[in-house]
């Protein structure tokens, strides 16, 4: 009989890469490709890169979804971990660096770790005495024809500690992987067809898992509407990613060498040296890269900025029906009127929210004895008021596997893992008395439901609630333990979490809740209260910070930023009522002269000062007025240019009261991305707050002063407790004042009885 020898790997993906252009180039018309430096129209393109194009990328465990350690527990266990290739790359070859440790109990005989791949066994870990002591790391290389586009890693571990009688929950039945561990990929690209029905691949494909990284390309000296549009699609692009987190670097007047890019272009902005299809409209179209034929350009085009806006608001909003290499917009989609906080991402305040609208059925289910939390997350409006709330409530309906008998199991409800509540699951035969009617009709739904209230102090603007089922395991006689894995829990679709009762009441500047959420901008999700103030010349620098921080916005919302305005310094006061994204430097934006009284912090020369208020200086400042005094030297906080960096400032717009400003300020263009860099890592989130931040690669200075103005309304009552309850000096002024009074009316009362008495 003939045995067919085994290909190697490269010889395999060779083979495979041969074979697919031959069928493709079969299949397609032609590939009409322009010289470079020059863009025309492709029906199809399908010939795969060479491997010489190929990278290579490196995920850790923990950036695959393993928050902590994995903890493998009992005589068989395993752990689950997905991870993707991109519709558009081909796999070369895969390696495992698994870090581990095991219990030196074990029996190395019949105790193993083995690793597989959407079901296929990659390799087999013995798990030997002498090695039994710290962290070990083994290598194993993955067989690539076993990955595809979506995959899963498991981790199966077996384990024995005795050859006779065995608890099969003993103590020293543990391995434990850590998320340190790596999975390294060799990808080649390969060219997919020219067709807009694929989007958003190539330019996003959601089986990435890393930062989106997409250039976006103009001509000489884009527009404002032609930004507006590239706001837009960033915005999109942005909401796609969303914990990836995205960057846009600006290209003026060139195309990046290589890789997928995003080109805008009206009939008097054509980036020069690039020959586009003719304009009639505005329209959509797919193309190869000139230089880069494993890559595409998205051309957004139209004859004026207008055109421009309405192609990208048809590619954000709608472009399900596009296919093909281009196409033009007859008709644009129905956008519909935004109202405040009505973000797709943000829990409404209109309605109790089910938790089946923020988690799927499989996430709300899970099972064994050691299974991991279900977690629903949640996207909490920044400027919810909680001061003095007896808490959110939750209405919990749960599902449960009974216990046979009494126990300790229960089910655990956290928060952003700190504890809340505990709910004990009774066992079968005490499940309490059956009513009359239940004897006769007997229910058929096992469902149970219990209202918690998660305290204020517990919320977060970005959460997770955890919900964690606890069996205990009942043990039997000795030599008649066995585990059967057929206990499951669930959390009902219908459960519901209610933030109706909240009022939106905000204390600013609070930078927190811009670098969190995007707010105040995101209180439209739109952004159509939004001004962004650009220099009249813009930089590619300005505009990929610019674009940036719209890709956020979009990942805090969930919709593209289809309202945003961008204006000029000269032309803010057309915009009272709106707040400002002012970016730029004092040499090229001139609001940061005009509004410097607002600013918190100063420029002087190359120093940054941040000038402190306080009650004591403004009584102090006063009494020095009246008294014809000049005025005393402010206390101010001096960053010397080394320890500096780009400011993020936010204070009240000088137009309008309520209404905010948050500025990126830099000293040298290199800044730009520094600042981006350092508002994209999800570290540095809970280090920023107040009204002033320097941005110093990680070192990150936050400062503060007693100037704050209110966003939002509160009931009267309750405004005047909380008004109170910062300034308790009025309070204590306030019974100073009622005891005078008393005493005053005491003294008037007895006095006429005295006089009344006399006479």
């Amino acid at each position: 009989m003939y045995k067919a020898k085994p290909l190697s790997t490269l010889s395999s993906v060779a083979f495979f890469l041969v074979s697919s252009t031959a069928i493709l180039l079969a299949s397609s018309a032609h590939d009409v490709m322009a010289k470079p430096n020059k863009i025309t129209k492709n029906t199809k393109t399908v010939t795969p890169a060479p491997l010489s194009k190929s990278r290579t990328y490196t995920l850790t465990l923990k950036q695959l979804g393993v928050g902590v350690p994995l903890t493998l527990h009992g005589v068989e266990s395993f752990s689950k971990i997905p991870f993707n290739i991109r519709a558009d790359e081909v796999v070369v070859s895969a390696k495992l660096k698994l870090v581990y440790s095991y219990s030196p109990a074990l029996i190395p005989e019949t105790s193993h770790i083995a690793v597989l791949v959407n079901g296929e066994v990659a390799r087999t870990i013995e798990l030997p005495k002498i090695q039994s002591t710290g962290m070990l790391m083994r290598e194993i290389a993955l067989d690539p024809s076993t990955i595809t586009a979506f995959n899963t890693l498991n981790l199966k571990f077996i384990g024995h500690y005795t050859d006779t009688c065995e608890d099969p929950m003993h103590s020293s039945l543990w391995a434990t992987i850590s998320n340190q561990s790596t999975l390294e990929i060799k990808v080649a690209p390969i060219a997919l067809d020219n067709d807009l029905a694929l989007l958003p691949a190539p330019f996003f494909d959601r089986r990435d898992s890393d930062r989106l990284t997409l250039p976006f390309v103009f001509g000489a000296h884009p527009s404002l509407s032609t930004l507006e549009a590239a706001g837009t699609v960033a915005s999109w692009f942005g909401k796609l990613a969303t914990y990836r987190g995205a960057r846009f670097d600006a290209q003026l007047n060139q195309l990046p060498s290589s890789g997928n890019a995003v080109l805008f272009a009206t009939t008097k902005e054509i980036p020069a040296g690039i020959t586009l299809p003719e304009i009639s409209g505005p329209t959509l179209v797919i193309v190869n890269h000139p230089n880069d034929s494993s890559s595409k350009i998205l051309l957004v085009l139209g004859r004026t900025g207008d055109e421009l806006k309405q192609a990208a608001q048809a590619l954000t909003l709608d472009n399900r029906a596009m296919n093909g290499v281009a196409s033009m917009v007859r008709e644009l989609p129905v956008a519909g009127t935004r109202v405040p906080y009505d973000a797709p991402n943000w829990i409404s305040t209109e309605h109790p929210v089910p938790l089946g609208d923020l988690a799927t059925p499989e996430d709300l289910t899970t099972s064994g004895y050691y299974a991991d939390p279900v977690r629903v997350n949640l996207r909490l409006p920044p400027d919810l008021f909680v001061w003095g709330s007896k808490g959110v409530p939750l209405n919990l309906k749960y599902r449960f596997t009974p216990r046979p008998t009494p126990d300790k199991s229960t089910l655990d409800v956290d928060f952003n893992e700190q504890f809340i509540e505990s709910i004990k699951l009774p066992a079968v035969a005490h499940q309490g008395a059956l009513s009359w009617f239940d004897r006769i009709l007997p229910a058929t739904n096992s469902q149970n439901a219990k209202q918690i209230l998660i305290p204020p102090y517990d919320l977060s603007h970005n959460g997770q609630l955890q919900f964690k089922y606890r069996y205990e395991y009942l043990k039997e006689k000795s030599c008649t333990d066995t585990i059967i894995q057929n206990v499951n829990g669930t959390i009902d679709a219908d459960s519901n979490i209610d933030i109706t009762s909240l009022p939106h009441f905000i204390e600013m500047p609070n930078l927190a809740v811009f670098v969190n959420n995007g707010f105040p901008f995101t209180r439209m999700a739109d952004l159509s209260n939004t001004v962004v103030v650009l220099p009249a010349t813009v930089l590619p620098a300005q505009v990929s910070a610019y674009l940036g921080l719209m890709g956020r916005m979009g990942e805090s919302t969930g919709y593209p930023a289809t309202g945003v305005k961008l204006a000029l310094s000269s032309d803010v006061q057309s915009f009272p009522d709106k707040d400002f994204l002012v970016i730029g430097s004092e040499r090229d934006q001139p609001l940061f002269t005009q509004w410097r009284p607002s600013l918190p912090f100063l420029t002087d020369g190359q120093d940054q000062q941040f000038m402190f208020s306080s009650l004591v200086q403004g009584a102090r400042d006063w009494w020095d007025n009246l008294m014809g005094e000049p005025p005393r030297t402010q206390d101010r906080l001096t960053l010397r240019q080394a320890a500096s960096g780009p400011l993020l400032m936010g204070f009240e717009s000088p137009l309008h009261a309520g209404r905010s400003v948050v500025a990126l300020q830099v000293r040298q263009d290199a800044e730009y991305a520094e600042a981006v860099e350092a508002l994209l890592d999800p570290e540095n989130f809970g280090k920023v707050h107040g009204s002033a931040v320097s941005l110093h690669g990680k070192q990150i200075i936050t400062v503060d002063d007693a100037q704050s103005y209110e966003v939002g309304r509160l009931p009267l009552t309750m405004h005047i407790r909380w008004w109170l309850s910062s300034r308790p000096w009025i309070l204590a002024l306030f019974a100073v004042i009622c005891a005078c009074l008393s005493g005053m009316i005491a003294f008037l009362v007895l006095r006429k009885r005295a006089t009344d008495r006399l006479s």
